[in-house]
């Protein structure tokens, strides 16, 4: 099993610890836990539990993070409590490049796993292979499901509806196929016990392009509105006594909206405020500065679903132009720019009016004019600007005629101008239309293509499983030939029987003899006939088998498509960044030979340095023994060893730096003792304890320096960087206030937040880093900006440190725009992608990882964690083929090997022969225990990678099926004469309960199960997953035995 340590942040940044985010009573983002005390009940909650109780078809379609998936969740828990079946259809799960056969398999797959009527449904689908994929899937549910749960009623959600847009195939006969359900509900009773629920960001016109068969037409619309002030109060219970007052005060901005009202509820909690001042200060920190377009998901949604629509730019912000200036809009259905802004989130339905309005004081502060102007199209600006001119200019000309013949043109005008206003809305209308129209047909026609080529593998496939079903039929067929044989002679049999009666008379005893003869061919005849049925029967089920098998494989083919196209999507999208890197690379390339040239030359310089030193050094310490009252040798004796020391620190010698700063320190001791309180030499001799970690001394120095020149702001700024190596961060932060005070430019925020983090002053520490992102000069060097670039790196380990792991990805990836080619970011930002369950967006930043530093091994066993946490195996059969082929071989560092092999041991069926990954496996122990014979192996963990090791192989014999070999590893592991950590006790002993339970000793298996539940989790991310992943199949292994 391999051991990583943490992955470090790139230096001068901190490392890390791993704790679970803390618990809070406020949930931002996201689905909230069913015992979330922060949910809010709306009257959604209530009419969609009681619509759906009633069989009514309903849908809730509305924007993004309002609450949709926690309606859903509670809802869905209700109705089972009530005794409902109930089932959930994520269709994002299915995938999008398949044909409408492989779409509705997937939605049977899915629904048939949470009622556990897997095999029942696949054999009356592989039964039915005549019917079209809509009729298979909706009589697999009617003939198979609903008989199967009794009584129950069964209610489907489908959620994430909207991803229908994204298949290669109209999705409208789904819809119809719901619609049809209700519609028999009248003929067949069966169907009242079935009911749909459908969720997503889409209108309905979005989703289905024939209005007469749509479902939305029978269904009840659901409407999630945002909280009201009643609703809302029960979050006030979390932010203390003035809990009601403070909340007021962040409806005001938030309207009520679920995700900013959550969020800003718990950063007032977190900060203890006290005022609705402080709520103004946080709101503008957290939604209303420059860059928050970047950082923050909602409100970068709200602007993406404004800017990226396939409806005109210039018609959308006119349009939403004229809602931020107060006019009146009602909502419109048949208007698409009236669904946009509402599906956005920008837009709100007022109830009582159903007139549009802008949702909240934040968006409307945000999204501002200055915001419509600068995404405005530029010939649409021009134009309004002509527009305007010309306006002016003829109302400066014509004045006087208007007013003269205004009374009579008054009403004409009047007419006019609405004629050509409803004419200019239906001309609107029709353009957004068949825009719209012409952007779906190109769409269609791409979605057609791909699935096309889809159906083309597929009938490949299918060929070829026909031609092996018809070579077993023949087979068959050839024995019912030979059976009919013999039923055929013994007819023959039975014919000369009743002629040899006819002649009974005379020749009785050989007509009893041939009656003899013709009961036993009429029982082989029956035998035979049996045998044959036998037979057909088997061959049925052989076909059946073989068609199972035949699915089982296009299933995995799907899979690995589906894999590889989203692997080819993100390869297209990283092309980009490659190329940018490349550049990077050449420009760091270039930088690193300047700086290694200059290393070269600072290496020669300082032997040439330490050489005349040397002989320098040997006649100072003559000199002031000769005369130790003379101050100017030992001067010259702490200066020469302090510039030996500045160079060696300059070349990254640690040792020599080392050595030369001690050296210096005692020299400059020296020097004091015969120029007491001298100021100079105090702050050099600080400045050497420093150096050298003698901290106290430092601060002792700094302090007197200080006491000398009390103006002098770097003595405080040292004492600081001395205090704070102590731990004594309270001391760092007082003098750092008494620099920022003095000398601002002088001031080091990067210090100031490094101590409020060890503090645990998260917010106010992420506020200390922000301040070193703002460069301090109009014109700053690279050097400047590395610098500055340092606050992202930092505001990135502080928000793992809270466990915002998402907000940290995005510290991390700013930063890495400064330094694309260090890999320790590329693996701290793929930690935090697992610390918070993204599996997917993990798979394609491991495969990132793997193209920019394919020497390096490190990430297959992560790329696996998320594949098998996704329950795709068919790309993680593809990963184990990929970790062998690479680093399976004779030519691989011992620690790949064991990457290699570990990646193939985590999950069952990874390969079919284990041969070549236990090879690198025994390779890799043979190496370690080369390293411990030769005394090279770590001093603190001698051990360690040998036991790392043979768990490994232990573990891979376990999958190919060796068990007793594998309890022969784990228990010499277990022998090892070292010091054990929780985490290493895990890992040996889920193995053990894996090989006791395959071996049927159940008493054993459930011992060690026992053993691992009293193991705490581990404090490391990746390892915390690796055990969430392995403790599965180890309860599993037992309780399901």
């Amino acid at each position: 099993m391999p051991s990583f340590s943490e992955p470090d942040s790139p230096p001068p940044a901190l490392a890390v610890a791993r704790t679970f985010g803390e618990a809070s009573f406020y949930v931002a983002g996201g689905t909230l836990p069913a015992a979330a005390p922060s949910y809010i009940t709306r009257k959604a909650d209530t009419d969609l539990y009681e619509y759906l109780r009633a069989g009514d078809f309903c849908y809730v379609l509305n924007t993004r993070q309002i609450g949709k998936s926690s309606l859903m969740i509670r809802t869905v828990r209700k109705l089972k409590t009530d005794g409902a079946a109930v089932v959930v259809l994520d269709l994002t799960a299915i995938g999008q490049n398949l044909s409408a056969e492989q779409w509705y398999d997937g939605l049977l797959v899915m629904l048939a796993e949470q009622l556990r009527l897997e095999d029942e449904c696949e054999e009356f689908w592989l039964e039915h292979g005549n019917l079209g994929p809509l009729q298979r899937f909706f009589a697999t549910v009617k003939e198979v499901v609903l008989p199967a749960i009794g009584d129950k009623t069964l209610i489907v959600f489908v959620d994430e509806i909207d991803s229908v847009r994204s298949l290669p195939f109209s999705a409208d006969e789904f819809f119809a196929g719901i619609r049809e359900c209700y519609n028999r509900r009248v003929q067949d009773p069966v169907y009242n016990r079935l009911t749909f629920c459908l969720l997503g960001v889409a209108l309905p016109a979005d989703l289905i392009q024939d209005t007469r068969v749509s479902p939305f037409n029978i269904g009840r619309r659901v409407t999630l509105r945002d909280f009201t002030q009643a609703e809302a109060l029960p979050l006030a219970e979390g932010m203390g006594k003035g809990g009601r007052k403070l909340l007021e005060r962040a409806l005001f901005w938030t309207g009520g909206h679920p995700y900013l009202t959550q969020r800003l509820c718990r950063e007032i909690a977190r900060e203890n405020c006290e005022t609705p001042r402080d709520v103004d200060r946080i709101t503008e920190r957290l939604f209303l500065t420059k860059r928050v377009l970047d950082s923050d998901d909602n409100l970068s949604f709200v602007q993406n679903r404004l800017l990226r629509s396939e409806f005109p730019l210039a018609d959308i912000l006119d349009f939403y132009g004229k809602l931020r200036g107060g006019k009146r809009m009602k909502d419109d259905e048949t208007n698409p720019l009236c669904g946009l802004l509402r599906l956005s989130g920008i837009a709100a339905v007022e109830e009582s009016t159903d007139l549009l309005r802008l949702r909240n004081r934040i968006y409307e502060t945000v999204f501002d004019g200055a915001w419509v102007r600068k995404n405005m199209p530029d010939a649409e600006v021009q134009r309004q600007k002509q527009a305007a001119w010309g306006a002016m200019m003829q109302v400066g000309s014509v004045a006087a005629a208007v007013i003269a013949v205004m009374g009579f043109l008054l009403v004409q005008i009047d007419h006019t101008a609405r004629a050509a206003n409803r004419a200019a809305q239906e001309a609107q209308r029709q353009t957004v239309r068949a825009e719209g129209q012409k952007r779906r047909a190109e769409a269609n026609e791409k979605r057609a293509n791909v699935a096309q080529e889809v159906a083309r593998e597929n009938a490949a496939r299918a060929g070829r499983s026909e031609r092996a079903a018809k070579r077993s039929e023949t087979r068959a067929r050839q024995s019912a030939v030979q059976e009919k044989q013999s039923a055929n002679r013994a007819r023959i049999g039975e014919a000369k029987a009743i002629a040899s009666r006819k002649i009974a008379d005379t020749e009785r005893v050989r007509a009893d003899a041939s009656r003899t003869t013709a009961v036993i061919a009429k029982n082989k005849e029956a035998e035979q006939r049996t045998l044959a049925e036998r037979r057909g029967r088997e061959f049925q089920a052989q076909k059946l088998v073989a068609e199972k098998q035949t699915r089982l494989a296009e299933r995995q083919t799907i899979a690995a498509n589906v894999e590889r196209a989203r692997a080819e999507n993100e390869t297209a999208k990283t092309k980009v960044a490659l190329g940018e890197a490349s550049r990077a690379r050449a420009v760091a390339e270039n930088e690193r030979f300047k700086a290694d040239t200059q290393r070269k030359k600072a290496e020669l310089a300082a032997d040439k340095l330490s050489d005349n030193n040397r002989r320098r050094i040997e006649r100072l310490k003559v000199e002031m023994a000769a005369n130790p009252a003379d101050a100017k040798p030992a001067a010259e004796l702490a200066a020469a060893y302090f510039e030996l020391a500045s160079v060696y620190d300059y070349i990254d010698t640690v040792s020599k730096s080392r050595e030369n700063y001690a050296e210096a320190a005692k020299a400059f001791s020296a020097l004091l003792m015969r120029k007491p309180g001298d100021y100079q030499t105090l702050v050099q001799r600080g400045f050497s304890y420093t150096k050298i970690d003698r901290f106290d001394g430092a601060i002792a120095d700094y302090s007197a320096a200080i006491a000398l020149e009390p103006k002098q702001m770097g003595n405080y700024l040292n004492r600081a960087r001395a205090y704070k190596s102590i731990g004594k961060y309270g001391d760092a932060l007082q003098d750092l206030a008494r620099v920022e005070r003095a000398e601002p430019a002088q001031m080091d925020y990067l210090l100031r937040g490094q101590c409020l983090l060890e503090m645990r002053l998260y917010e106010q520490a992420v506020e200390a880093f922000g301040q070193v992102l703002r460069l301090r000069s109009a014109n700053p060097s690279d050097e400047e900006r590395k610098y500055a670039a340092e606050g992202h790196v930092y505001i990135g380990d502080t928000r793992r440190k809270q466990g915002a792991y998402k907000e940290a990805y995005a510290a991390y990836t700013r930063y890495q725009e400064f330094y694309p080619e260090r890999e320790n970011l590329y693996r701290i930002r793929i930690d935090c992608l697992l610390a918070d369950g993204r599996w997917t967006d993990a798979v394609r930043d491991c495969g990132l990882f793997r193209q920019r530093f394919p020497d390096s091994g490190a990430v297959f066993p992560w790329q696996a964690y998320a594949l098998l946490n996704l329950r795709n195996e068919a790309a993680y059969r593809v990963l184990c083929a990929d970790a062998v082929a690479k680093f399976g071989g004779a030519d691989a560092t011992p620690q790949n090997a064991n990457l290699a092999a570990w990646t193939c041991a985590l999950g069952e069926r990874g390969l079919s022969d284990y041969s070549a990954p236990i090879r690198a496996a025994r390779s890799a122990i043979a190496a370690a225990q080369a390293q411990v014979d030769n005394g090279t192996a770590d001093a603190t963990d001698p051990l360690g990678t040998l036991w790392n090791n043979r768990n490994t192989l232990a573990a891979l014999l376990l999958r190919a099926g060796d068990y007793k070999q594998a309890l022969r590893e784990l228990e010499a592991c277990q022998k090892m004469p070292r010091v054990f950590s929780p985490d290493n006790h895990f890992s040996d002993r889920v193995l053990l309960v894996l090989a006791h339970a395959k071996r049927g000793e159940r008493n054993e298996a459930a011992r060690y199960l026992r053993l691992i539940r009293s193991t705490p989790p581990s404090a490391d991310v990746e390892t915390r997953v690796e055990q969430s992943l392995l403790l599965r199949v180890a309860i599993a292994a037992v309780e399901g035995n």
